[in-house]
């Protein structure tokens, strides 16, 4: 049985990064080191509790390149950015893996969260194959599948198909429904004005899609009626569900674990002042 594990590199860094900041770490050319190295302890915490056969991260490009940012240029506006030493510190995150021999990738255009999709949907379906989606975002989880599973790499809990639909409301597949009534503040994804999670999941329940809603918006109330006509929800729904069809030129095997490359990476440890991993 093959267990593979799909790692979203800044998620689980940005959070490392801000967590790290604490530690008061620097390289010996002052470049700070402590969210490498929470990062670090994270990634190793997944490797023992998991065990995979299977690792590879990916990774976000420039924002500027999204796909989405194209389609709804206030896509992710407001979003604050990391500073400066943070972006330091989170090129040494991608650049660890490298050193480590783990597999790093991200494609111009598209998300992290795509690439995971993409590799979900096609590995998941193999046999004897169980994927593990590393992530603390919520959005992943309509990848979830009976094969595909998501992994929060804080509190180490699994989520499957049923734990999902308990969240939600709703099976996975059909997550990208709620969020595109409810849209998503993070993300700058406005959704339909003033409709929340408990009376998203009411109308769908109800209507049976989204579909369904607008061919009865009679139906319902003036105020959240006038909402919905106010809104594309066709554009809504597209920034809100994972491309899983992204084009990339990676195979099971590219990705084979066994273990951990630890001596090839301590001289790059040291240099950054480590003296032990």
């Amino acid at each position: 049985m093959r267990t593979v594990l799909l790692l979203d590199t800044n998620a689980m860094a940005y959070r490392a990064i801000f967590s790290g900041s604490k530690l008061d770490l620097t390289a010996p050319d002052g470049t700070p080191t402590g969210g490498l190295l929470t990062f670090y302890k994270g990634f190793m915490k997944l490797i023992s509790a998991r065990s995979p056969t299977h690792v590879i991260a990916l990774g976000d490009p420039p924002r500027a390149t999204l796909h989405r940012k194209k389609l709804y240029p206030e896509y992710k506006d407001g979003r604050g950015s990391l500073p400066a030493e943070g972006l330091s510190e989170l090129q040494l995150c991608i650049e660890m893996f490298t050193h480590l021999d783990v597999t790093y990738i991200e494609i111009p255009g598209y998300e992290a969260d795509d690439l995971i999709a993409t590799l979900a949907r096609r590995w998941g379906t193999k046999k004897d194959t169980n994927v593990i989606i590393c992530s603390p975002d919520k959005d992943l989880q309509q990848c979830i599948t009976p094969t595909v599973k998501c992994l929060c790499p804080k509190t180490m809990m699994t989520t499957d198909a049923a734990r999902a639909e308990a969240i939600w409301g709703l099976p996975p597949e059909r997550i990208p429904d709620i969020q595109t009534i409810c849209g998503d503040s993070t993300d700058n994804i406005p959704g339909v004005k003033g409709i929340g999670m408990k009376t998203a999941l009411k109308l769908l329940l109800k209507y049976g899609d989204l579909q369904g809603i607008m061919q009865n918006l009679n139906d319902i109330p003036e105020v959240k009626r006038k909402a919905f006509r106010e809104v594309n929800l066709d554009i809504m729904r597209d920034l809100v569900t994972l491309v899983d069809d992204v084009v990339m030129d990676v195979r099971l095997k590219d990705i084979k674990y066994t273990s951990l490359n630890k001596d090839r990476a301590m001289p790059w440890f040291r240099s950054l002042g480590f003296k032990q991993i």
